[in-house]
């Protein structure tokens, strides 16, 4: 059950990536100094003015009136300059109340409350509400605590304990708002040339900006992260306590929609330019490293360097793509045990054209190389080394042309069939999870990893297939002249579809995706049919030139195919055939009296021949290639499969295999051929010999423990091939063979109880096997 293993893989992958977002973003992080202006409340925006009301009301309860308004340039430096927040005072406690937003905008957690109190020794008592973990470091002459609560009147309480506990030593201050103002900018002030003397931030050159250095970075991320998770479970808490018991909860506010569109820009401007060159280029290149460590067992040190050329190939075609329709910040990154990705910023007004030639780039220039070197294999006998870059080329980029989500032919069908109708693309969704977990259960494990990230999607697909289908309805009546306008028309489908309450991230995810939809949507319907016929023509042109170019005995499968719905007996049918190989026999051989150094010819009329069972026939062809091309590797293996399993003329079958291995060293399958044929010769010493070799290339090959046992009972080396069966077991546990093999072996070493508990064992897993294979 090794697949159970990917949900706490995941895991692990999605906290790493939440670590590395919140790196990125500290590392792109510019500070300033703050500075805060008190503002009369009519300057303040009317939808903010409104929206302040509520928290203003319950604070009055409690004794605070509010007093003005504060215009904030925050510390952190964002895409909009200042903020606009509300004032407050309680006269008997001289203390302020700085009432501002969130920015996850969360309804039941919309508010952002902090109560001041300035001592006339310079100390201020601050208490906050989940985001003590946000300050980058202690602050001199501040007292801060966090309450960790949904409730003001906690937080409140919180306060009043320590002013009590303070005041014993302490005397508050009593500020006017422009003094309170005054004196908070100095103290932040402070703040900042604290931290960037202690050298956690550092200057940048020629502004007046700051921004962190890369272990402190580092150590805030961590910080950051846990103290998120830690304020979340309590606002979740929170939620939950709201949908159980709606009387006792305040009502979640409605939010304005100019803070969504605020919220959604906020966002884009903190993704925009996260990763740096330099920083990418060390991703890649850390990215490159592991994927190498993750695939070193599972291919030849050759054949891992031609998989990595066909993926960069692959990927640079999606990222040329990306480049020539306007995508920016485009990069690669290898996936360990899986392949590559080609990244960019999304844009959001690319058209259906763009997004196909995006997808299908991929794919079909590295299927069209293959599929060309592999025909050329086939027909200029080039080396054995790019028939296997042409098999590696062929399936990596045709398995992806495949029409399965989240592979490149899935998102070009999902783009071209099904995103054009809302709920659409969820069905075809749903299904390709369903197939991929249904492969992986009867193939691959590693598929569970793709069934599980579309089945996570799905209710994401879902919420924009509802708003979707309004927003279609809607543009169709008034087209929006902008983004802006489009932008406005979706957030409000958003919250009237009741999805006003998601996280600011989920929110700004639906949106862009919604804004991706309006522009493919808008492809006409001549050029969405004429990339759907190019799409199947390429995915059936692929099968088709793979097939030609690969699957032997090419000319028999034309013919039996076209005699495949003859009428007539079964034997008037083979009669047929047979006429139809020897009329291509007298052909070839016309032609090759015609030019008798066609080597082309002379493997088509060797097939035939084979075909009509002239082996000798066929056999003074392949010599007359082989005489032609004593390097012909595809030949001499024709030739020895032709003498050892039809003509039994083994010795010369062995010296075609060690005349290959001379060629490719390293062939595995070559090492059993010749293995075999050394058992037929009884040579078995030279046999173990072999074995000895492919074991050596791959330790993991358990027919070659078994295979080896076996020559070395012929060898009377029995405590040798006991190791051998022991070993093939551990490797195969379900393996039948190998427990065949240990039962011989133990009987010749006496054990006849132990010889005969590994036959039962033999004859139940055959059993089972024969049950479960399919037919």
């Amino acid at each position: 059950m090794q697949y159970l293993l990917y949900l706490p893989a995941i895991y692990l992958l999605l906290l790493f990536i939440t670590y590395l977002f919140t790196f990125l973003q500290i590392l792109k992080l510019k500070i300033q100094y703050p500075q805060y202006r008190v503002q009369s409340p009519d300057k303040a925006p009317l939808y903010l003015q409104k929206l302040y009301q509520t928290p203003i009301k319950e604070l009055a309860a409690v004794g605070f009136q509010p007093c003005c308004y504060l215009q904030v340039k925050p510390m952190e430096k964002l895409y909009i300059d200042d903020n606009w927040e509300v004032l407050l005072y309680h006269k008997q406690f001289r203390t302020y109340i700085k009432l501002g937003l969130r920015s996850s905008l969360e309804p039941l957690n919309l508010f952002d409350i902090e109560f001041y109190t300035f001592f006339i020794d310079k100390t201020l008592l601050l208490t906050v509400n989940a985001k003590a973990h946000a300050f980058i470091d202690e602050i001199p002459y501040l007292i801060i605590q966090d309450a960790y609560t949904h409730k003001i009147s906690v937080q409140w309480q919180l306060h009043q304990d320590k002013i009590k506990q303070l005041s014993l030593n302490k005397i508050p201050c009593e500020l006017i708002p422009e003094a309170f103002a005054k004196a908070l900018q100095i103290h932040t002030k402070y703040y900042v040339d604290s931290i960037a003397k202690s050298q956690k931030i550092t200057h940048i050159k020629e502004s007046n900006l700051f921004q962190f250095k890369f272990l402190p970075a580092l150590k805030f991320t961590i910080k950051l992260v846990r103290g998120t998770n830690k304020s979340s479970s309590i606002f979740k808490k929170h939620q939950q306590q709201a949908q159980k018991n709606q009387n006792t909860v305040p009502v979640p506010v409605e939010i304005p929609l100019e803070l969504e569109i605020n919220a959604f820009k906020r966002i884009e401007n903190q993704r925009q330019g996260l990763v740096g060159n330099k920083f990418r280029s060390w991703l890649l290149l850390g990215s490159f490293l592991l994927f190498i460590a993750s695939f070193k067992t599972v291919f030849e040190p050759i054949q891992l360097v031609i998989f990595v050329v066909a993926i960069s190939i692959h990927e640079g075609g999606h990222l040329l793509a990306m480049k020539l329709s306007g995508h920016k910040e485009t990069s690669m990154l290898f996936l360990p045990f899986l392949g590559a990705v080609a990244t960019a910023r999304q844009k959001d007004d690319a058209t259906l054209s763009q997004q196909f030639w995006i997808s299908f780039s991929g794919p079909f220039p590295g299927l069209i190389i293959g599929v060309l070197m592999a025909i050329a294999c086939s027909s200029l006998k080039l080396p054995v080394l790019l028939n296997q870059a042409s098999w590696i080329f062929i399936i990596l980029n045709l398995l992806n042309l495949l029409p399965i989500y989240p592979l490149d032919g899935g998102h070009i069908v999902n783009l071209l069939l099904f995103s054009r109708f809302p709920f659409a693309d969820i069905l075809f969704k749903t299904f390709c999870a369903i197939a991929l977990g249904f492969f992986a259960i009867n193939g691959s494990q590693e598929l569970f990893l793709f069934a599980f990230l579309v089945a996570f999607n799905i209710p994401t697909s879902f919420k924009i297939a509802r708003v979707n289908k309004k927003v279609q309805q809607i543009v169709k009546q008034n087209q929006p002249e902008n983004k802006e306008q489009l932008l406005y028309l979706i957030i409000q489908n958003l919250q009237e579809s009741g999805y006003g309450n998601l996280p600011v991230h989920s929110k700004h995810t639906i949106i862009k995706s919604l804004i991706k939809l309006h522009y493919e949507s808008r492809g006409k319907l001549k050029t969405r049919l004429f990339l759907i016929i190019l799409y199947f023509a390429s995915l059936f042109g692929g099968f088709a030139g793979s097939l030609y170019a690969i699957v032997p005995r090419w000319e028999q499968w034309k013919i039996l195919a076209a005699n495949a719905f003859d009428s007539g007996t079964p034997q008037q049918r083979r009669e047929r055939i047979l006429q139809a190989q020897k009329q291509e026999v007298e052909r070839l051989s016309k032609t090759l009296s015609l030019n008798p150094n066609d080597i082309k010819t002379y493997e088509k009329r060797a097939r035939a021949l084979s075909f009509l069972r002239d082996h000798q026939g066929a056999l003074a062809d392949y010599n007359q290639i082989i005489k032609l091309q004593p390097n012909n590797i595809q030949s001499r293996l024709n030739r020895a499969h032709l003498l050892s399993y039809h003509l039994q003329n083994y010795k010369l079958a062995l010296q075609d295999y060690e005349y290959i291995l001379k060629l490719n060293p390293k062939d595995i399958d070559n090492y059993h051929q010749t293995a075999q044929m050394r058992v037929k010769l009884l040579d078995y010493q030279g046999a173990v010999k072999d074995y000895t070799t492919i074991i050596q290339f791959n330790s993991q090959d358990s027919w070659a423990y078994i295979y080896r046992g076996y020559a070395r009972v012929q060898l009377k080396d029995y405590k040798s091939a006991l190791a051998d069966a022991n070993y093939a077991i551990k490797l195969e546990p379900k393996g039948h063979d190998a427990y065949r093999l240990r039962a011989l072996v133990r009987h010749q070493l006496g054990d006849n109880q132990g010889a005969n508990a590994d036959e039962k064992i033999a004859l139940q897993l055959e059993e089972e096997w024969e049950n479960n294979r399919p037919d």
